[in-house]
């Protein structure tokens, strides 16, 4: 059908709510970006 699966979406869902800071990232893999 060439549409995502529901495992793919929750799991989209979650690293994208995290690189948001939308959802807490209790794994530590974002980083501020200082200059």
């Amino acid at each position: 059908s060439g549409e995502f699966g529901a495992i793919t979406l929750e799991l989209r869902k979650t690293l994208l709510g995290i690189q948001r800071e939308e959802i807490d990232d209790t794994f530590g893999w974002v980083y501020p970006i200082t200059n």
